[in-house]
């Protein structure tokens, strides 16, 4: 909300042979009550050690980042999905899973403001811009539903707490 104070931090620790899936989505203001950020400041660290590593700071006062095409274009989601492994994804498999994620994003209306990247050999980031958090998300989710199977061979069955 705008005039908040927030810092989100993850900082992920993985051994050799294993992997996750995680997600992490960052929404802006109060869209639905028409309360935009303009105010305040959010801090954000995702990390990997030694393999990915992202951090930054928005804020409400200065909209030139959440602005300009070369950052948040004008929305104020920011949702960001990985795939991390705790050594180097076979490069067929990391792919296959590149594949998989620019697919379901080429397939869904938000793909002008979504891609995905193999940041490290074991690290697949996907970014979404959205302008509120549920088309985001229905995108995280495709996504997500197509990695399970690929990855694990696992049914993508969500969990039951996504239902509460």
């Amino acid at each position: 909300y705008s005039g908040c104070i927030a810092e989100n931090r993850a900082r992920l620790a993985l051994d050799a042979g294993a992997e996750m899936i995680g997600w992490d989505v960052s929404a802006l203001g109060l869209p639905a009550s028409d309360q935009p950020f303009v105010a305040g400041r959010f801090t954000q660290s995702i990390e990997l050690p030694g393999r990915w590593l992202e951090r930054g700071t928005v804020r409400g006062d200065a909209p030139a980042l959440l602005d300009s095409p070369l950052g948040w274009a004008g929305h104020r989601t920011l949702a960001t999905l990985w795939f991390a492994a705790g050594s180097a994804i076979a490069a067929p498999r990391r792919e296959a899973l590149l594949d998989a994620a620019r697919a379901a994003c080429d397939a869904h209306p938000l793909s002008a403001t979504a891609g995905a990247t193999a940041v490290d050999p074991g690290v697949i980031v996907v970014r979404v811009l959205a302008p509120r958090v549920e088309p985001a998300m229905a995108l995280l989710v495709a996504i997500w539903r197509a990695w399970r199977p690929l990855a694990w061979q696992l049914e993508a069955s969500p969990p039951r707490v996504w239902r509460t």
